[in-house]
């Protein structure tokens, strides 16, 4: 999460003694400066710690009056898009500067978003539906607004998530009867190429366990290996389907109906834009977990390849989609912290997991002026690395 530096640190840096001039005015250091911009920026210790691509410390610098306009400007559908080259620009730092904020994982990337809010104001409220306007009509339905303190938010660890990890899988392989527990020894010492067996323990099995890119799954006899989705996979995938579906929604904008009254037209539009919009977003979310593939049985994949694999039931059947969904579902590290409110209109207390509910719009620097409306045993089908 982001350390916020107090005056009392600024000024203890800015007092430590400062390396002399070297003699040899070609040499140059940055010590100086470094020592006071890095006071000045976000200083963001990802829970990822290094293992996905995003390094594990990274500074920011805050918004500019030009980031914030381009924001305002942004549609929704190009949100995304348009905050990667804002964030990249404010990185600051050598190793931050290398990176590319489109190669952070979702849980980074929000991560990133909630430090720099924090830089602008601690208190956030945060929208929510209560159940109870789930009983009226859509167009009655009204959202909530929850206070959160931003800097209470608790975090979870890629370490605290492997440790859990490690637990359950020696439940499941504890579970397995001995005829299982051999063929899946078996297939391990194959997969690992462990010439003795007798070496396999379960205990060694799990020790081994470290959670690190790329994963791999098998089906029957095709070996799938794959990683986290990323920034740029969301990026992409938008784009496609964007193109893909704008025919259809243009086509129903534009369509006229002689002799229904207008008001009867306008329902039914609305009734087929919604079910569009579902179809989009299925097919969106379909896009993005394809291009989370790599290999399949070591050959790298082609984006249109990785598309045809995710659809194609031979070789990735219903099965494996959900062991790789239940899988990645366990993986989820960064913000896991669950808020509660209580509905003003009911009275019902609300718990809202914000891992799964923070939105990326909710965590832009725009104040409320600016704001738009807004039993398998699937570990044990899993590698992790190379």
């Amino acid at each position: 999460m982001a350390e916020i530096l107090s005056e009392e640190e600024i000024v203890k840096r800015r007092e430590r003694k400062r390396p002399e001039k070297p003699l040899n005015n070609d040499i140059e250091t940055s010590i100086d400066t470094n020592i006071e911009n890095h006071a000045k920026c976000a200083k963001i210790e990802y829970e990822s710690m290094g293992r996905f691509s995003t390094p594990a410390v990274l500074y920011f610098k805050d918004y500019s009056v030009e980031d914030i306009n381009d924001i305002v400007m942004s549609s929704p559908e190009n949100l995304i898009e348009t905050l990667v080259p804002i964030l990249n620009k404010m990185k600051f730092g050598k190793e931050s500067e290398e990176f590319d904020v489109a190669m952070m994982t979702t849980e980074d990337f929000i991560e990133t978003l909630v430090a720099l809010k924090i830089r602008i104001a601690k208190d956030h409220k945060h929208p929510y539906m209560c159940d109870c306007q789930y009983a009226l009509p859509e167009a009655e339905q009204k959202l909530e607004e929850g206070n959160i303190d931003l800097t209470q938010l608790q975090y979870k660890s890629i370490e605290d998530v492997e440790e859990e990890y490690r637990k359950v899988a020696l439940e499941d392989l504890n579970s397995l009867s001995e005829e299982e527990w051999i063929e899946y020894r078996d297939k391990y010492a194959k997969d690992e190429n462990i010439s003795n067996i007798e070496t396999i323990t379960k205990e060694t099995i799990v020790e081994k366990i470290k959670i690190k890119e790329p994963f791999t799954i098998y089906s029957d006899d095709n070996k799938i290996t794959f990683r986290l989705s990323r920034i740029a996979d969301v990026i992409k995938a938008q784009k496609i389907i964007d193109k893909e579906f704008a025919p259809a929604f243009k086509k129903l904008q534009n369509r006229v109906e002689h002799g229904v009254p207008g008001d009867v037209l306008k329902a039914k539009k609305q009734e087929e834009f919604e079910e569009l919009q579902k179809q989009k977003a299925k097919k969106l979310m379909v896009y993005i977990k394809a291009y989370s593939l790599l290999t399949l049985n070591d050959k790298v994949l082609s984006d249109k390849e990785k598309v045809d694999l995710m659809i194609n039931r031979e070789i990735f059947p219903r099965q494996i989609t959900r062991d790789m969904d239940s899988f990645l579902d366990q993986l989820k590290h960064g913000i896991y912290h669950t808020q509660e409110f209580t509905c003003p209109k009911c009275g019902k207390l609300n718990k809202e997991e914000l891992q799964h509910s923070l939105s990326v719009a909710e965590l832009l620097p725009l104040d409320s002026k600016n704001n738009r409306d807004n039993k398998q045993h699937t570990r044990l089908n899993i590698r992790f690395g190379a």
